[in-house]
């Protein structure tokens, strides 16, 4: 009888841990990469690593990409992936794969990606994508920018995404982070 008590409470504890917890958490680079005379480390975040917030549905997007649907009325700060510049990288990018249709073609319905770079105790902040209903659909596409960092900073990704009526298509991917060797 004890056994089977003890079975059901770590099997109740287990259940209860996060998928995150199973997660290395910031995901380590993989790499070093190297093409057209560049050479990078992919930052990319586990799904697991990436803090959501308000509504979001997870979501297997364009056939392939873990995703999130923000719930509708939704906004700001819906995702953010946080890690350290351990490498030395100056020159970053980050980008979001977007599944985006806005048949009201209202500025209401948005996505929007931001770099924070925390220097010193100063935070830099880089828009590196912005995108509304007026601009707009974007099947599958993939969206991004550079923004710039010095070792030992610590990096934030953000992306905020807003759909104000149910009938607007919005999936965004987890951020892709690429370190550059320059």
């Amino acid at each position: 009888m004890m056994k089977k008590v003890m079975l059901s409470f770590a099997l109740v504890v287990l259940a209860s841990i996060s998928p995150a917890a199973f997660a290395v958490c910031p995901t380590p680079p993989t790499g070093p990469y190297s093409g057209g005379g560049l050479g990078w480390y992919e930052y990319s975040a586990d799904p697991a690593c990436v803090d959501t917030f308000l509504s979001v549905t997870p979501v297997t997007m364009c056939s392939y990409y873990s995703g999130w649907v923000p719930g509708v009325g939704t906004a700001y700060r819906t995702f953010q992936y946080d890690f350290v510049d351990i490498t030395g990288h100056d020159t970053w990018s980050s980008s979001i794969i977007i599944d985006f249709n806005d048949p009201n073609n209202s500025s209401s319905n948005y996505v929007e990606l931001w770099a924070r770079v925390t220097h010193s105790g100063v935070d830099t902040w880089t828009q590196l994508f912005q995108w509304d209903g007026t601009d707009g659909d974007l099947s599958c596409q993939r969206r991004g920018d550079f923004f710039f960092s010095q070792e030992g900073d610590a990096i934030s990704i953000f992306i905020l995404a807003k759909r104000s009526t149910s009938n607007v298509t919005l999936s965004v991917s987890s951020p892709l982070i690429f370190g550059y060797n320059t």
